[in-house]
């Protein structure tokens, strides 16, 4: 949670910010990840790297794909979706979205899972520059297989979904 407030607290703090890149033919690379060192299987390291094309005015395509590794298990994932990104006039840029997502999960006990994943996304994107916006979501994964670890009790066992806060930077281009 203190990470959350301090990328919001420096993102509400930049200055000489620009207007949102959002327009139709805009091309996005986005970046993010995490560690958490206090998971409840111990330390949890996530990394996403997201490709986008806006195909109309605040309407994004994106593919993605993620790595998601702790002490018990190993996660891959790649798919697509869309986004929409709300224009305030402003920095900030709300945006919502849904992905679907093909996941692999490596488990040191009970095997290996493959899963079909749905995710959706709620977020806001801080624009330092026309082309530079730092961003932080919620997202909502739901999977077809038990694949995120979680504790009960003194017991490890398999979720089919999880809530993530995920945060990073988004770079944009013509």
């Amino acid at each position: 949670m203190r990470k959350l407030i301090t990328v919001l607290a420096i993102m509400a703090m930049a200055g000489g910010a620009y207007a949102a890149n959002i327009d139709q033919g805009t091309k996005e690379l986005g970046l993010s990840g995490g560690v958490d060192f206090d998971s409840a299987v111990d330390t949890r390291i996530d990394f996403a790297l997201s490709y986008g094309y806006f195909v109309r005015d605040a309407v994004e395509l994106i593919g993605e794909v993620e790595v998601s590794d702790d002490d018990i298990s190993t996660r891959y994932s790649f798919g697509g979706g869309a986004e929409y990104n709300w224009d305030l006039g402003s920095e900030w840029v709300p945006y919502a979205g849904a992905s679907v997502l093909f996941s692999g999960t490596d488990k040191d006990v009970g095997g290996s899972d493959n899963a079909a994943v749905g995710k959706v996304s709620l977020g806001a994107k801080y624009f330092l520059r026309d082309s530079v916006a730092p961003y932080v979501a919620v997202d909502y994964k739901i999977a077809s297989e038990d694949i995120y670890p979680e504790l009960d009790g003194q017991v490890v066992k398999y979720s089919d979904d999880e809530v993530v806060i995920s945060w990073g930077i988004r770079f944009y281009w013509d």
